[in-house]
């Protein structure tokens, strides 16, 4: 499998173990609220002869409602915090790099993506993790 799909996979599973309401694709407003929205994925992979290895971008997205910017703050912190403890999947060695993340929460009246009617926190988390094939290790 791919590092992208390997990384995507887990992130998924990491949010929905917390509890949350996780998505890949932006769902109806019905789903309610909280939720997080797992976006675009970059892979940059790095030319090495003797390990398969590179950088993966993720971009996370939490929407929760006005009235609950704790909540919001709180799954933003826990989400990263659990990506931060992650070291291996099935086929790669992840190591986070703390530099590139710069979370941020603002507050939303309504997007072409997302035209609600009441307003939203918009939690937006970008991730970069280095990876290795663990067959090179």
């Amino acid at each position: 499998m791919s590092p992208d799909q390997e990384l995507y996979d887990k992130i998924f599973v990491l949010s929905q173990e917390l509890g949350y309401a996780t998505f890949d694709y932006l769902p109806a407003e019905e789903e309610g609220y909280p939720f997080v929205y797992i976006g675009q994925t970059q892979e940059l992979p790095q030319g090495n002869k003797f390990a398969y290895t590179g950088e993966m971008n993720v971009t996370l997205h939490i929407y929760g409602e006005i009235a609950n910017r704790k909540l919001v703050s709180d799954m933003k912190s826990n989400l990263l915090n659990e990506i931060k403890r992650m070291k291996e999947t099935p086929s790669f060695r992840w190591y986070y790099v703390d530099s590139t993340s710069q979370p941020s929460m603002i507050p939303e009246q309504g997007t072409n993506q997302m035209p609600q009617h009441r307003p939203l926190w918009h939690a937006i988390i970008p991730i970069t993790l280095k990876y290795i094939d663990k067959g090179a290790l």
